[in-house]
């Protein structure tokens, strides 16, 4: 299993390097590449904000207006994520008003937020995770916000027995982070 950029992923996909992607099923929506690709979408998780356990937002539901006083980190935006933001949160993000940190994966947003009072936008499952040591907590935004992941593979690509089976682990366990 590799983490690395998503478009240097696409391209190690297109070269046959890599066998599937697990990404936002929107990522490659202006790709070239897009009509070479298939995709297997993946149970959706709720997205909260992590933040370190002191945090002022500790037991808070936050509105957007409250969340944008603080830093926060998310990974790169994708258009699935552009399109269910207001038209203003939207046109700043583009900007790159905010977030202030564009990371390339959800593990360096909360590495980031570690570091201080900046807020990351992470998956639910990811959340339990992180605060199980009790250096972080995590809230609800007011308004939800859910994944849009997916498996990316070549269209006609064949697997192995391995790659299937990796493949319905990772659809299991979506569908079980999904569940809780």
């Amino acid at each position: 299993l590799e983490v690395d950029d998503q478009q240097a992923m696409l391209d190690r996909l297109v070269k046959r390097q890599l066998d599937v992607i697990v990404c936002d099923a929107s990522k490659y929506e202006v790709s070239a590449h897009i009509d070479q690709m298939e995709r297997i979408p993946l149970a959706p998780d709720q997205v909260v904000v992590v933040h370190l356990a002191d945090h002022p937002l500790k037991d808070e539901t936050p509105d957007f207006r409250n969340l944008l006083k603080y830093r926060w980190a998310s990974p790169t935006s994708s258009p699935h994520f552009l399109r269910k933001m207001a038209p203003r949160q939207a046109a700043a993000s583009v900007r790159g008003s905010h977030p202030q940190f564009r990371l390339n994966s959800v593990s360096a947003c909360v590495d980031l937020a570690r570091a201080g009072d900046v807020l990351a936008f992470v998956p639910r499952g990811y959340a339990l995770e992180v605060c199980k040591s009790g250096e972080f907590s995590w809230v609800e935004p007011s308004r939800p916000i859910e994944t849009n992941d997916a498996i990316h593979f070549l269209k006609n690509r064949t697997f192995g027995p391995s790659v299937k089976e990796l493949i319905e682990i990772i659809r299991d366990t979506a569908r079980e982070l999904s569940a809780l």
